[in-house]
């Protein structure tokens, strides 16, 4: 159970998902249809973006602004918590991670005290501090990655789609591009910063559900902003000069830069779903089949959504209706 401020309004957002029998209720929940059209929304909008998710400055919605500054906050806490060195005991993980993720609950709770009203910053809460890796097993996964995608969905409905507006075509199509942006130049790079400073492990069986040891989403939003790039082809991305040459661009060649980063040996030994990938003859081609993995391996998965809490508003048990 996770709970935010208390107070009479506060929202209490539970775990639902408790056995793999509550399966099958998810797949017909408003929070699986909510948050699988969100990923779409982004995804849809990640096309024809090339030039556009590079620039944290063309952030301008003001509940996105106050994410990014959490961001670049806790971003210089990380240089602040030293890793632990010397330690006998710490087989896996530096247990420095915990004393920043202390630090982390305070600033999201400050932040969201500071703008919202007591309902919406209970239920806001949870996802945001979840965001970033668990605490106690340190390690991150591609289900603190959906958290974070979790709680910007609880931004669009709660802030920006306020009583729920539907937004026009082209506002929908800025505000994600907004989004898209504040995952791939703010969050993605915190994430691998925390990953590399604590030596965080990956969330599951070594990231099984996931491209690489960590993260799915950027390859999935990365390969939509390539399509019909007119150099740019599939066949190139396992290239390091060509992934360093495009990583401040594009982020689905800043992902193929950090996998650069921290392995070695050949690309198809430490990298082979990727590489198996690099095969493919067009980015449409493996954008279509990446949304339809991250639905089958991430979004459809017990051992992943299992951890997911549900409350009124953005991530509903309800069943459609």
């Amino acid at each position: 159970m996770a709970t935010g401020s208390t107070g009479d309004e506060t929202v209490v957002c539970v775990r639902r998902i408790l056995s793999v029998s509550d399966m099958d209720h998810w797949f017909k929940s408003q929070g699986y249809k909510d948050v699988s059209a969100f990923i779409k929304q982004l995804n849809d909008f990640a096309k024809g973006a090339h030039n556009g998710l590079d620039n944290a400055e063309s952030i301008k919605e003001i509940c996105l602004v106050q994410v990014k500054e959490l961001l670049d906050d806790l971003t210089m806490l990380v240089d602040e918590v030293k890793p632990i060195q010397g330690d006998k005991n710490q087989r896996f993980g530096n247990k420095a991670f915990r004393t920043w993720c202390d630090g982390m609950k305070k600033r999201c709770q400050t932040l969201l005290e500071a703008n919202y009203e007591i309902s919406e910053r209970s239920e806001l809460l949870p996802y945001l501090q979840e965001s970033f890796g668990n605490q106690h097993r340190i390690d991150y996964g591609t289900g603190h990655e959906l958290s974070f995608i979790i709680f910007l969905m609880g931004l669009y409905k709660l802030v920006i789609c306020k009583d729920n507006m539907k937004l026009p075509v082209d506002q929908a199509k800025i505000v994600s591009q907004e989004i898209l942006t504040l995952f791939s130049v703010k969050y993605m790079p915190l994430c691998r910063k925390i990953q590399l400073t604590y030596q965080l492990e990956p969330a599951g069986s070594h990231g099984v559900y996931s491209l690489d040891d960590f993260q799915f989403l950027p390859f999935l939003f990365g390969s939509s902003q390539l399509v019909a790039h007119p150099k740019l082809e599939p066949k190139n991305f396992p290239d390091p000069q060509v992934a360093e040459d495009n990583a401040s661009t594009y982020m689905f060649f800043a992902a193929i830069h950090f996998i650069h980063q921290v392995k070695k040996g050949p690309f198809p030994e430490h990298s082979n779903q990727l590489w198996n990938i690099s095969g493919v003859e067009n980015w449409s081609k493996i954008n279509r089949g990446l949304l339809k993995m991250y639905t089958d391996e991430v979004l459809n998965k017990f051992p992943i959504v299992q951890h997911l809490v549900f409350g009124p508003r953005i991530l509903m048990w309800d069943l459609v209706r």
